[in-house]
């Protein structure tokens, strides 16, 4: 075992080595010069962008019929707002999280009421929200989810 850790460790070594000096021998790839600006090619602008925004005060640009952006020429920030095209959404009534109980062993619906409501005379609420789930209220088996209703 021990002599194989040490061949592990040497070519780990040995690999990290060559990845270091083959990075140090590449201009292209040092941080000065993936910074300075390619002024070798041009920039080229392959027309309008190719998505919409809707947000307010920000109008669409208007494209002329050749495809480019149309021309500003006040040369100033539109300060025109337009809130048509905004969708308000409300909410009829506020959403209730459901919450849920799942029985441990030896616990009973008076324990669980008395544990979220603070009374064990509440546990018909619990009984009335799970009908379905429960065959016979005094016997709870381990293991049911059980709705905890507000």
């Amino acid at each position: 075992m021990q002599k194989d850790l040490k061949i592990g460790m040497a070519a780990g070594l040995a690999i990290a080595a060559v990845a270091g000096l083959w990075l140090c021998t590449r201009p292209s790839l040092s941080v000065r010069e993936r910074m300075s600006p390619d002024t070798d090619r041009p920039v080229e602008f392959d027309g309008p962008p190719r998505y919409t925004t809707n947000l307010p005060g920000v109008e669409p640009l208007q494209t002329r019929q050749n495809g480019s952006a149309a021309d500003n020429t006040n040369n100033e920030p539109s300060t025109r707002r337009d809130y048509s095209d905004l969708t308000i959404y409300e909410q009829p009534e506020k959403i209730r999280t459901q919450k849920f109980h799942i029985v441990r062993n030896g616990e009973t619906l008076s324990h669980i009421a008395q544990e979220y409501y603070g009374s064990s005379r509440k546990l018909r609420k619990i009984i009335d929200a799970n009908k379905d789930v429960m065959t016979n209220p005094n016997r709870l088996t381990p293991g049911t989810k059980l709705i905890i209703p507000d």
